[in-house]
């Protein structure tokens, strides 16, 4: 599959659609991929979620109108899919800084959210290290917490987050009841039907249910393992996007919906030769 094509094909899809319905089930099958794939996806290249784009599409459509025609705010609202001018205005102000109804009389400054345009560069010049496993139904225990991806919220909270469990003692304590001296991180999978926030798991791989902590089983899946070595941090973003902007383009997998891991292999995380494995489920297209 052309997914730079795909994508393309899924934003004119939704450029077309600003001013009708749009759900990520016919965004996603607009570029022949799963919905959980699509967002996943979408959300790394992109940096904001389908949601975050459409919104301030549509947002930015409605500023330019009401600043050029005679349309009342009311049928601007309608026409942008909100059920009341008051919902239409606060979403309204939060982009743009001011009502509808002073950017109307005013004419003010205002905010312009264009159309995404994609490029991908699929450079291939520097290796990843990655191993392709099928791993039998396997559990964990952790601690969850909710993140919203809205302005990049989880990238900030979700380090204090490990930062207050490894203070607390919440971390030693679950390690007491660990297979092995591994800690993860793992994101859930986003609901396709919301796809603004997700559940984030600090915890250990169990047996079985830890008493005072989440327990979780994963099916039997085939998984892309991607090493990284080096001092926690330092690479690890640099991968991620990796991942989504060059190696699952240029290969014939998509997103399982299923949890994505990053096992840390040792509790020694600021050791030059530190191992993190980021565990991506898969599915043949």
């Amino acid at each position: 599959m052309n997914w730079v094509k795909a994508l393309a094909d899924s934003i004119d899809y939704m450029e077309d659609n600003l001013t009708g319905s749009l759900n990520i089930e016919d965004i996603a099958k607009t570029a022949m991929a799963s919905p959980y794939h699509y967002q996943r996806m979408f959300y790394m290249l992109t940096g904001f979620t389908v949601q975050e784009y459409i919104r301030n599409r549509r947002l930015s459509m409605a500023a330019m109108e009401i600043t050029t025609t005679n349309i009342k705010v009311i049928d601007l609202a309608m026409k942008y899919g909100y059920e009341s001018s008051e919902a239409f205005s606060r979403a309204f102000k939060k982009l743009h800084g001011a009502n509808p109804s002073y950017v109307k009389k005013n004419k003010p400054n205002i905010k312009a959210f264009p159309k995404l345009v994609i490029q991908i560069n699929l450079k291939g010049d520097v290796p990843m290290d990655y191993r392709i496993e099928r791993k039998k139904s396997f559990s964990f225990s952790g601690i969850t917490r909710n993140f919203s991806t809205q302005n990049g919220a989880n990238f900030i909270n979700i380090p204090k987050f490990w930062t207050e469990v490894c203070a607390n003692g919440k971390l030693q304590e679950m390690f007491l009841h660990a297979k092995d001296e591994r800690s993860l991180g793992v994101c859930m999978p986003m609901n396709p039907h919301t796809g603004e926030s997700f559940d984030y798991v600090i915890g250990i791989f169990s047996d079985e249910k830890v008493e005072g902590y989440d327990f979780h089983t994963v099916p039997e899946a085939d998984w892309a393992v991607f090493e990284v070595r080096g001092p926690l941090g330092n690479k690890l973003q640099d991968t991620w996007k990796r991942i989504f902007s060059e190696w699952f383009p240029s290969t014939s997998f998509q997103h399982a919906d299923l949890p994505e891991f990053e096992v840390y292999c040792g509790r020694d995380t600021s050791r030059e030769d530190f191992v993190t494995e980021i565990w991506i489920p898969i599915i043949k297209e």
